[in-house]
Formats: structure tokens, C-alpha cells, sequence
């Protein structure tokens, strides 16, 4: 006896239902850009900058022996990772407060020496990539001029694409010593960006200077208490697969002409996609943020400095920014005093001999009252996880500490040499960056004709936010990488990599 074979009803059963069985095999494929990254929870990139000026003298972090030999056997390159080391006080005494040594060993903490300012001293604005000469508080039109890295990430339609929500704020910038370190160019005219700080008085002619209750308007107006605000949702998952498939398995689910066996396996794939659908909606679609108590306005900086860190924590945590800059100036000086008629800044770049012994107690006081108010009142707020994504906020950002200066000994130098800079990156993008190390560029022979720009680090940091090369080569002399270069030397053994980012930090 022969065994009848509808091929009609068999063929219409896998064509109307393939989009149901079919789902989950092609899952990768059909949504690979949107479904693929939110089985995770994927954050948005964020960076957050403190500048602090003047020089790094050497007595407070690790000497040239500091680190192993060259890595990869690429020349004058060294590391060490610095979660070896038995406290994060072997790194600097700078760095006493608990949660940098707690980041060190998460490997979250990142040290990069060795980096040369091509134009010399350029102050933060060099640290921020313009190396800018000012006169008299205005931008002083030359070649000299190049605009600064956050303002490359603020007009990114990478960063913030046409779907960014109304409430953010796309770049805040806070200086507390009145000055402007920030630095934008519109065509070819240049102008210093709006800042934040702790009065309304102008110090540069062209700058506007705004008050901390002024930033906490426009940063936090949008929420209320209870309230829940509309973080960034450009990464979040648009498409609801049941309602793709849905159709077709009620169609099939109630012909006659689909055996038992064929319903239990299309029941099943239904469970499967089912699953897969709660847990991307599972997934947390904004973040509740309470708007936080309205601060004072003050001229005190032991008052206004942790506020202003504690806002900016917050507009991080709440979605409402995707980049924040601040620099505290010289600061409040806790256990120093100066001799009647010295000041801080003389103090600070000790080039004169009634200085010259106040520079090691004078930094070491002021930086270390900018270390310890960016991990109490920023870096501490932030160290909890975020989402269901298995690392911290500061993880998933990076937090990069930028000096304008060399490091130089305590006992010579007057602070404006850009030869031999360090800067410290904390978090490592949600796994963007690798991070844990103490990475040396310095140049063995010392000649500093020969060394890594410090334009490398600012490309790393406009790669680690997602500005595409073909955006931030636009302001670049060469045309490539970013900012002024030189031309380098032909036995520089970074010719090579002169316009590149810092692969040693890339993943």
C-alpha cells in the first residue's frame, strides 16, 4: 500500500511559516546590528576629562626603570601591568584614595609616559589637543591654532546621530581657574567654547562664562522627581520579533492540513523566540534619575569644586551627556602655606628661587586634593554596576586625566616644557581599550625629536568614542591623524605610526 505525499500542502506549509522556523537560525544575520548587541546590554561611549596644568614632577610618579623591557620588541616601548604592583600609592602618592587602588586591581587603571607636545607648551589646551597660543585672553590667529578634541566629539553625528534625545547635553565643560581651555573653530575663525564655573565674571573677552546653578539648569531640566529620564535609546532594539512571525503561526497553527508533529515543533520554535524576545525586552530601556538638590551659588572652592564633580557623575549615571571636561585650576590647598607675598602659580611652576623649594609640597598638596575629589564626589558615584552588563559605569567609560606639562624633577625646570607627558586613562570603554598598564613611549637616548606625539593619545580617545577617522582627520595639517604635526625625522622610530592611534591601548 502506498503512503499519499501532498508536496502542495507540505511546500505551503515551509513557505508560510518560514518566518517562524526560520527565525532563530537567521537571527545572526537578520539582526546582527541591533538584537546581537543588546543580548547585552550595550552603554553608550563616554568620556570624561580632568586637566590639570603646570608640571608632573617626577618624585611623585615612577621613574624611566619603572617599567619591563620594551613589549613587542618595538623600540622605547615599554610596560607594566600595573595590578602587580602591592598598592596604587607604588604608582603615586597622588593617588591615595581607596578606589584607585581597587581600580588597579580590576586592571582599570592606565598610564601612557612619553608623549611629546608638538607645538611646546600649549598648557590644557595642548592637553585637549589644540596646543593654542593665547595673548591677552584672546585665540591668537596663527598656525598655531587647532581646535580642541571635544569639539570633534560634540559635532559627531556618530556620537550623537539624529536620534539623540532633546534633554542631552552633548558637551559640558567646567574651569574653576577662569580660563577657557577649550577651543572651537567655525570655518576659519576660532572662539572659545561656553564654560561653567564659579562666577559670572569673563576672563577671556570672547568667552562665555556661566554660573554652577546655570549648569545645573541646563543640564538637569528636563527631569523631576520620580521622573523617569529618556536616556539615549540609539542602541536599543526596535524590532519586535513575535509581531514578524505572529501571522504566520496562527495561519498554520489552525489548518487541518499540519500533522501533530509538525504543530509541536512550531510550538517549540514559538517558545524559543518567545524567550529570546523577554530578554531583550528584559533589557533596561532608560534610567531613573531623580533631579538632585539645586546647588548654591559660591565663590568658595571647597563648596563648588565636589558639587560641580557630583553633577557631572550624575549626568553620566542619568544618560544626559556623553562627554564632560573639567578643570579645577590650582584649587583649594589643603596643609599649605605660602610665605606673605607668594602665590600658588609661582609656587606651582617654581622656575624663580623663591619658589623653587615650595614646588614639591605645592603640587603634591593641590593634585592631590584633584585626585581625591575626582574619586570621592565622580569616580566613586560611578563604581556600581550599570545594567545587566556586568561592569561598572566607570568600567564602561573611560576617564582620562590630562596634564599639559612634562614630568620634570621638583627641583628643576619651571613647569612649561611638553616633552615627556603623562597622562592616566581610568575604565576602559566597556572593553574597547585595554587597560591595566603603565605603557612608556620615552625615548631611550633622550632626544625628544624622535618620540610619539601626544597627538596619538587624543586620535585613541576620538576612536574610543566612535569618531570615524574620515571626521577627525578634517582638522589635521597633514591631513591625517589629527591637530598640528611636524614632520618626523627620518631615524624617529614612530615615523611610522606618527598620525596613528596608540594600538597598545586599542582592542
Amino acid at each position: 500500500m502506498s503512503i499519499a505525499y501532498n508536496r502542495k500542502t507540505r511546500r505551503q506549509f515551509l513557505v508560510g511559516s518560514g518566518q517562524t522556523l526560520l527565525a532563530l537560525p537567521f537571527l545572526p544575520s537578520l539582526f546582527g546590528s541591533d538584537a546581537e548587541a543588546q543580548t547585552a546590554f550595550q552603554p553608550s561611549r563616554r568620556l570624561m576629562v580632568m586637566l590639570l596644568g603646570h608640571a608632573n614632577p617626577e618624585e611623585f610618579w615612577p621613574k624611566n626603570t619603572f617599567a619591563t623591557d620594551p613589549v613587542n620588541g618595538s623600540a622605547y616601548v615599554k610596560d607594566k601591568l600595573l595590578s602587580t604592583l602591592t598598592s596604587a600609592t607604588d604608582i603615586s602618592p597622588l593617588l591615595s584614595h581607596s578606589v584607585y587602588n581597587l581600580l588597579r586591581q580590576q586592571n582599570q587603571l592606565t598610564l601612557v609616559r612619553g608623549l611629546k607636545m608638538l607645538k611646546g607648551s600649549g598648557h590644557n589646551l595642548g592637553a585637549m589637543g589644540g596646543n593654542v597660543v593665547t595673548q591677552s585672553g584672546a585665540v591668537v590667529q596663527s598656525p598655531d591654532n587647532w581646535q580642541t578634541f571635544d569639539n570633534m566629539i560634540e559635532g559627531s553625528s556618530s556620537v550623537y546621530p539624529s536620534t539623540t534625545p532633546s534633554n542631552m547635553t552633548k558637551a559640558i565643560r567646567v574651569n574653576l581657574d577662569r580660563t577657557s581651555s577649550w577651543l572651537q573653530k567655525t570655518g576659519s575663525t576660532y572662539s572659545f567654547n561656553s564654560i561653567y564655573g564659579y562666577d559670572s565674571s569673563k576672563y577671556y573677552t570672547d568667552t562665555k562664562y556661566y554660573t554652577m546653578p546655570a549648569l545645573y539648569n541646563d543640564v538637569f531640566k528636563s527631569l523631576t522627581n520620580g521622573t523617569v529620564a529618556p536616556g539615549d535609546t540609539t542602541n536599543l532594539v526596535k524590532t519586535n520579533i513575535l509581531n514578524r512571525v505572529f501571522q504566520s503561526f496562527t495561519s498554520f497553527k489552525s489548518s487541518r492540513k499540519i500533522s501533530s508533529d509538525d504543530l509541536a515543533r512550531l510550538d517549540q520554535h514559538l517558545g524559543y523566540i518567545s524567550d529570546l524576545q523577554r530578554s531583550l525586552t528584559a533589557l533596561p530601556q532608560t534610567l531613573s534619575c531623580a533631579t538632585p538638590m539645586a546647588p548654591p551659588q559660591s565663590t568658595d572652592p571647597t563648596i563648588y569644586t565636589p558639587i560641580y564633580f557630583e553633577l557631572m557623575a550624575l549626568a553620566f549615571k542619568c544618560g544626559l551627556t556623553k562627554f564632560a571636561a573639567i578643570c579645577p585650576g590650582d584649587g583649594p590647598t589643603p596643609g599649605l602655606t605660602l610665605p606673605q607675598g607668594l602665590d600658588l602659580h609661582g609656587a606651582l611652576h617654581g622656575g624663580d628661587p623663591n619658589y623653587q623649594s615650595l614646588k614639591g609640597p605645592a603640587y603634591k598638596s593641590t593634585y592631590s586634593y584633584g585626585y581625591d575629589m575626582l574619586a570621592s564626589r565622580f569616580l566613586t558615584p560611578l563604581n556600581e554596576f550599570e545594567g545587566n552588563t556586568g561592569k561598572t559605569y566607570i568600567d564602561n567609560m573611560t576617564t582620562a586625566v590630562l596634564t599639559a606639562m612634562s614630568i620634570e624633577s621638583v627641583n628643576g625646570g619651571s613647569g612649561h616644557d611638553s616633552s615627556d607627558c603623562q597622562q592616566m586613562l581610568i575604565g576602559s570603554m566597556g572593553g574597547l581599550m585595554r587597560s591595566g598598564k603603565y605603557l612608556n613611549f620615552q625615548n631611550h637616548v633622550n632626544n625628544w625629536e624622535n618620540g610619539l606625539p601626544h597627538n596619538a593619545l587624543t586620535t585613541t580617545l576620538l576612536e574610543l568614542m566612535g569618531v570615524p577617522r574620515s571626521e577627525y582627520s578634517l582638522i589635521s595639517s597633514p591631513g591625517k591623524g589629527y591637530g598640528f604635526y611636524d614632520t618626523p625625522r627620518s631615524d624617529n622610530p614612530y615615523a611610522a605610526r606618527y598620525y596613528d592611534a596608540i594600538t597598545e591601548l586599542l582592542v
